[in-house]
């Protein structure tokens, strides 16, 4: 039996009740809860599919990259035996400058300026393009999430072109957008033909 709003009610005054008793007296409150909800075979535990859109629930799951740690394990072999170029990951990490700026960061408990102004500013200059033209985001993944949502609607059509990033992909159903998959022999076909300039049989 699940947990109804009568029994909430029921432990809200049992609580009240014995707590003003146990104030008076300092004894501890020892709450009357209802035997059906102590009763684990009468409590009904929700199932994740039950909190989940329909669509969610269709979707193929994302193939994600495999860490260093993990991809170590697997192939026993240490990480500095390891490129990983699967991830358009720099294989040589970051400069010792970046190591330096975490290492003397000032306000590491305090979150960042939400709108990364000094960074956009950076940008903006090195760019030579305005600040406000400039969005900053989590990686890529929050980006692509970020423009679809916000200039795709429902049912929009977003041609994708694999082998890409798979986030295109899993966005677009993740916001139930269709999707035309275009292969990578049709591009290149259709930009050939496109940038022709000489006669039909040439170009064949």
């Amino acid at each position: 039996m699940p947990l109804s709003l009568r029994h909430i009610s029921h432990i809200r005054t049992s609580c009240n009740e014995i707590g003003a008793k146990s104030f008076r007296t300092r004894e501890s409150c020892k709450l009357s809860v209802p035997k059906a909800v102590n009763d684990p075979k009468a409590r009904k535990v929700p199932k994740t599919e039950e909190f989940l859109r329909e669509h969610i629930l269709e979707l193929a799951p994302y193939s994600s990259i495999v860490p260093f740690d993990v991809l170590s394990e697997k192939l026993r072999r240490p990480t500095s035996d390891i490129v990983k170029l699967d991830a358009n990951e720099n294989p040589y990490g970051p400069p010792p400058e970046v190591f330096s700026a975490l290492k003397n960061i000032e306000f590491p408990h305090i979150y960042p300026d939400p709108e990364s102004r000094k960074l956009r500013g950076l940008l903006a200059q090195e760019c030579r393009i305005p600040a406000e033209n400039i969005m900053i985001g989590c990686g890529a993944d929050e980006l692509i999430d970020l423009v679809l949502r916000a200039i795709l609607e429902p049912k929009d059509v977003l041609i994708n072109t694999p082998p890409t990033f798979g986030m295109y992909e899993f966005d677009c159903s993740i916001n139930s957008m269709c999707e035309n998959m275009l292969s990578l022999t049709f591009i290149v076909s259709l930009f050939r033909w496109s940038h022709c300039k000489c006669s039909s049989k040439a170009c064949s």
